[in-house]
């Protein structure tokens, strides 16, 4: 906006340059697996205006939209995709290493703790 950026051409950043695929049908699934970080930063670049994250609870799926990541959260071995705890915000998932907090999802089910979701 300041009118400050400075170009820079590819090879200057990188000499090999960085290329990616276009998304395809099953990108936006979300992987409990992963650390909390790499699930925070999957579902923002995912979000609304594009598909949606998408996880299951066996055959119903459930698009989210927005989760904390709560960087003073635990790190504790458990069941990665399980909801850990509801409250007012939304719902505790449990991720690779700890939790995220979902706020923002849509869905036909009402998840329940312990539920686990794929």
């Amino acid at each position: 906006m300041a009118g400050t950026v400075m170009r820079r051409t590819q090879t200057e950043i990188h000499p090999l340059g960085f290329y990616c695929t276009a998304r395809g049908q099953g990108d936006e699934r979300l992987n409990w697996q992963q650390p909390s970080g790499r699930v925070f930063n999957f579902v923002r670049a995912i979000c609304p205006p594009g598909p949606a994250a998408r996880c299951f609870r066996g055959n119903e799926e459930i698009r989210i939209n927005r989760v904390d990541y709560l960087a003073d959260a635990p790190t504790y071995i458990g069941i990665p995709g399980a909801v850990i705890a509801k409250d007012t915000a939304g719902f505790l998932i449990k991720t690779a290493d700890s939790y995220v907090r979902v706020i923002d999802w849509d869905a036909d089910i009402k998840l329940k703790v312990g539920d686990r979701l794929t």
